[in-house]
């Protein structure tokens, strides 16, 4: 779950970086969630460490390039795309991208 940044240009995110205030109510919200068992913030080196680790070319990114995230991870059979939607509609949230989002081109709609 991607976090608003400078020059986004996800529309949900209005041009602005998600504050403090909205990381921390997004956090919590996330916890409440009976489907939610743990929410990992990655600030934007995390990010690119773990592009590098990954195998990725990182030469053509600058860290700032990276923008910050949580990783939620969801109790055995949790269903993903009620906390998707719930996420995604949190000011701050530029993005939410699901585990099996990875290993397709298009995932749209399908959170």
């Amino acid at each position: 779950m991607y976090h608003c940044r400078k020059g986004t240009l996800y529309p949900q995110c209005k041009g602005k970086v998600i504050t403090t205030e909205q990381r921390e109510r997004l956090r919590l919200a996330l916890l409440a969630l009976p489907q939610v068992e743990e929410v990992v913030f990655r600030d934007a080196h995390q990010a690119f460490e773990s592009l590098a680790r990954d195998g990725f070319d990182v030469r053509p990114f600058r860290l700032e390039d990276m923008p910050e995230s949580f990783q939620v991870y969801l109790k055995p059979g949790a269903e993903y795309r009620m906390v998707a939607r719930i996420a995604d509609a949190m000011p701050g949230v530029a993005n939410v991208i699901g585990r099996h989002c990875i290993l397709t081109i298009f995932c749209s709609g399908a959170i």
